[in-house]
């Protein structure tokens, strides 16, 4: 990324490995990565981030709060931040205001669905 502010990135997800996948993926684009493993602890890192979180890619099933749950109270303390829910689960709607990305994907398709969610930021 050239000059001005950091694109933030906020990857939940419970699964270890994916998580650390996508993290690393984004990060060696260029984009600075906030991590957590669940819902609450995404919260909790997000209030404590000053700045803004401009993409949220999270898992869609996860123990306690879900992907859906945490992307809606997220919107209501960022309306700014983006959302790709990630998921090989196919029993849980995705609200249509939220993109997804079907497990598996690719590198590829994952680099294609942030650059397509960000896209529209204008950066």
């Amino acid at each position: 990324m050239m000059g001005g502010s950091k694109v933030v990135i906020l990857v939940v997800d419970d699964d270890e490995s994916v998580r650390k996948l996508v993290a690393f993926t984004v990060q060696s684009d260029g984009y600075h990565v906030l991590s957590a493993s669940g819902g609450t602890e995404a919260l909790e890192l997000s209030r404590r981030h000053y700045g803004p979180i401009d993409l949220l890619i999270s898992d869609l099933m996860m123990p306690g709060m879900n992907g859906v749950e945490l992307a809606q109270v997220l919107a209501k303390e960022r309306p700014q931040t983006r959302v790709l829910l990630i998921s090989g689960s196919p029993e849980m709607e995705v609200p249509p205001t939220f993109q997804f990305l079907k497990k598996p994907f690719t590198i590829v398709a994952l680099r294609d669905a942030v650059a397509g969610v960000l896209g529209s930021t204008g950066r």
